[in-house]
């Protein structure tokens, strides 16, 4: 496993804004997909718990859509790092193909782990010399844009990397949250446990 340092933060624009900022300032469209991750976890009761013992309690399934419909199913560990503030500072994720998402998450109720969470997004990566960002219209979520390390990051320090991506983002011009490192399936986790409370 090779550590990777990657950063997201809500975007509060449109995607067709967006693009044409992308576009005027130099980016190309590198690439479009869709992601559905379905998360689960060994523990019985998720409620209340904080992402860190979460997510390392967790496993996704993941069903990755191609812009020509092709797909590929993946089953993911993610091993994260964080500092003492519980800011995400690293990530290392162990990746196995699998046949089938469906299945695999059948076989993995049967087994006894619980579905706590399942995050679908529509994604756009924009590419420019080596700035590469993904931006991500997650369901229930709204909009964010994630950025990874590239090559010329690989002498920098986990927090200088995190500037230095920040810096990428901030660039952009576009209003944005203030969390720099927000979690998608704990904001999808939150947002359906809201959304169940007012039904």
């Amino acid at each position: 496993m090779v550590a990777e340092t990657e950063i997201t933060v809500q975007v509060f624009e449109t995607l067709d804004t967006v693009d044409k900022v992308l576009k005027n300032k130099g980016f190309k469209v590198r690439d479009r997909f869709e992601l559905h991750d379905n998360y689960f976890t060994t523990l019985e009761n998720v409620d209340g718990l904080d992402f860190q013992t979460l997510i390392a309690n967790s496993v996704l399934v993941r069903r990755l859509v191609r812009e020509d419909k092709t797909e590929k199913h993946i089953l993911t560990y993610k091993a994260k790092e964080f500092n003492s503030n519980g800011i995400v500072i690293s990530e290392n994720k162990i990746n196995v193909l699998v046949d089938d998402a469906t299945k695999t998450a059948q076989i993995l109720r049967l087994a006894g782990l619980k579905n706590w969470v399942n995050v679908d997004n529509y994604s756009i990566v924009y590419k420019r010399g080596d700035d590469e960002l993904c931006f991500q219209d997650v369901k229930g979520v709204g909009l964010l844009v994630e950025v990874e390390e590239n090559a010329s990051m690989a002498s920098l320090s986990p927090n200088e990397k995190i500037a230095a991506l920040k810096a990428q983002i901030v660039a952009t011009g576009f209003k944005l949250g203030s969390d720099f490192s927000c979690k998608k399936a704990m904001m999808a986790y939150i947002n359906e446990s809201e959304r169940g409370k007012t039904l």
